[in-house]
């Protein structure tokens, strides 16, 4: 069933964030990263000013939104579908901000709504989304960290026991109560500015790389492999 009614949305909503809340407070959040002005706990007073391009693949969107200590200075770009609302709702109620486009149609549109809404704010991103394929990089994170001189900081997570609601071309993957969580922050990546076509290709592939051995070895680190955690999905048509 569909929700329309703004304050349904916002009520389910809210309802599904302190669920979430509550059961993240259960489990115990490990935190790493070569630098510690870029752990997802790190407070980010005056004397870290910089704001930085943070990509997750959506199946693990739920762990920065939860385990992240500064919500009130991040944004996200959500969708404009109206299924959507309910993302953007919960988001807010985080303490996030929210940034209505889509990489299907506007996006050229929440291209620049980001790069003119986005000062002040670390920009969370999902580089596969909004269908697809799973965990395949799309340009546009490259593009927004070349338009804004900012530095990308690729992402993974871990979770030792967790439910997997499956999609038709990924999963959501919500960790278990009392489970063990990891936050990894990798080292950052510099994207020149103006980058031609080509570059932004390579670019791209450079962090399709970065974000895919960070995961091997995370789940390496913690001993499953990446073919452990779920059954292939199709690629989006």
């Amino acid at each position: 069933m569909k929700l329309r009614n703004a304050f349904l949305i916002r009520l389910a909503a809210w309802l599904a964030v302190r669920s979430m809340q509550w059961l993240v407070w259960t489990c115990r959040v490990e935190y790493r990263s070569p630098d510690p002005k870029t752990r997802l706990d790190c407070d980010f007073g005056p004397d870290v000013p910089e704001r930085y391009i943070v990509p997750v693949w959506h199946d693990l969107l739920l762990f920065p939104t939860f385990v992240a200590r500064r919500n009130d200075l991040c944004c996200g770009l959500v969708s404009r579908h109206e299924g959507a609302s309910f993302l953007s709702a919960a988001i807010e109620i985080l303490g996030g901000h929210t940034i209505r486009g889509s990489s299907r149609k506007g996006g050229a549109t929440a291209v620049k709504q980001m790069i003119e809404q986005s000062a002040g704010y670390h920009i969370l991103i999902t580089p596969d989304g909004p269908m697809g394929p799973r965990r395949e990089m799309k340009q546009g994170v490259i593009y927004l960290a070349s338009s804004l001189g900012r530095r990308i900081i690729p992402t993974a997570y871990h979770c030792s026991s967790a439910w997997r609601i499956r999609g038709s071309w990924t999963d959501l993957v919500i960790p278990k109560p009392f489970s063990k969580i990891i936050a990894v922050s990798g080292e950052a990546l510099v994207i020149p500015p103006d980058l031609s076509r080509e570059e932004l290709a390579e670019w791209t592939s450079r962090l399709q790389v970065a974000m895919d051995d960070l995961h091997a070895e995370l789940e390496a680190s913690a001993g499953r492999t990446p073919a452990q955690e779920a059954p292939p999905h199709r690629a989006a048509a």
